[in-house]
């Protein structure tokens, strides 16, 4: 162990001696499972805007199989994340871009800058600091947080709730960047190939209208399909939608990526369609029609699109006592929440769509949105600025 700790000491040493790069961003999605998110947003913006400008570099577990495109190891170097190229990628790198803790990494020099975006910008559950009625600052996750927070040089947000949010959590009082979530820029644009594409993929018929339901973890990061209790929740689900809105729906099941480690889709539920390994949360809130979900940040970036949203939470008692505080109003919320699967097909049943668009405004103007499809391009200039390039 000795020996071990004197290694690390001395790659630590060596890594910091290493050459700043201000021009080279090393980017990270969930911890390396994906390419998706706000990084994913934000190094397209700038690999599209300002191309030559930048060298980039994406850190990848490449054992959890990540959906990496080709035309993204054409244009930026891959690395396997936690190895010995990945840390010095770090080292050596002017710009950091991460969506989750960093913890596997201190050595940040004064010369760097890291942008933190987070996965989620209002949620309902806490996190970090907001997870537990108290704080145990012995927990090594803790300590890394706190060493993580002290590192940050911004963090990006896409609402004066979410501001609140990750304020009261994060052990952070630095730069808040209050422009929007990168990766959102994208439902404010024109996609209708995104749709005919995943369709395409999970050989669909052009036509057909997707239902995403996307649970959040449980405690200890396990899976929970509440929709999964009866084997005729889907089909009852897909009359009812039918009937409300009319055509032929699919639904599509994409579990949270916390825990993917403990997901099997080898042997598939053929009652839905499992999307968990798509990768982009982003491409499938373009491509659907109308989203369930139960205490998962996605439904405030869905609500950006007018569409159809359902809260399900058949646990939401057990939730709210044994698994993760609960740190937003529910009285301000836009969407239905139910309680049994009856009360969701009622939901559908009854869903009035002017009333839902109004609830919605209502909702956003309350929790003072800052989205409106430009926040990649106003970090990018900030981009530009700290790494001095005209």
């Amino acid at each position: 162990m000795f020996i071990g700790k004197v290694k690390s000491l001395l790659f630590a040493l060596f890594c910091k001696l290493l050459p700043v790069k201000k021009n080279k961003i090393v980017f990270s999605s969930f911890v390396g499972k994906h390419y998706a998110c706000n990084p994913r947003a934000i190094y397209e913006y700038l690999r599209d805007n300002y191309p030559g400008k930048f060298e980039f570099v994406w850190l990848f577990d490449f054992e959890k199989r990540p959906n990496i495109p080709d035309e993204l190891r054409k244009d930026a170097k891959c690395v396997s994340n936690g190895s010995l190229q990945s840390y010095i990628e770090k080292a050596t790198a002017g710009v950091w871009c991460f969506n989750h803790r960093n913890t596997y990494y201190y050595h940040k020099k004064k010369n760097q800058f890291y942008i933190q975006t987070w996965h989620g910008d209002i949620g309902f559950k806490g996190f970090d600091k907001t997870e537990r009625s108290t704080v145990n600052y012995e927990d090594p996750y803790i300590k890394k947080c706190i060493k993580d927070s002290s590192q940050t040089d911004i963090i990006t947000v896409g609402s004066e709730q979410g501001y609140n949010y990750i304020k009261s959590a994060f052990f952070y009082n630095g730069e808040f960047l209050k422009k929007g979530c990168p990766r959102n820029d994208a439902l404010f644009k024109d996609n209708p190939d995104m749709k005919k594409k995943i369709l395409h993929r999970y050989d669909l018929p052009e036509n057909t209208k997707i239902l995403l339901f996307a649970p959040t973890f449980r405690k200890g990061f396990t899976l929970k399909n509440t929709l999964n209790e009866n084997d005729s929740n889907y089909s009852f689900l897909r009359a009812a939608l039918s009937k409300r809105f009319g055509g032929e729906w699919e639904v599509f099941v994409k579990y949270h990526p916390a825990c993917e480690d403990n997901h099997d889709d080898t042997t598939p539920d053929k009652s839905f369609v499992d999307v968990t390994y798509y990768g982009d949360m982003t491409d499938l809130i373009i491509a659907s029609d109308a989203l369930i979900t139960d205490y998962s940040s996605v439904s405030f970036d869905f609500c950006l699109t007018k569409k159809p949203c359902w809260l399900y939470t058949p646990d939401w008692e057990d939730y709210k006592s044994h698994d993760r505080n609960i740190v937003l109003n529910i009285d301000d919320i836009a969407f239905k929440m139910c309680g049994s699967h009856d009360e969701l097909i009622k939901a559908i049943d009854e869903f009035d769509c002017e009333q839902y668009e109004a609830d919605v405004d209502k909702m956003l103007k309350k929790f003072n949105s800052y989205e409106n499809g430009n926040a990649c391009r106003i970090l990018a200039q900030r981009i530009l600025k700290e790494c001095k390039i005209k």
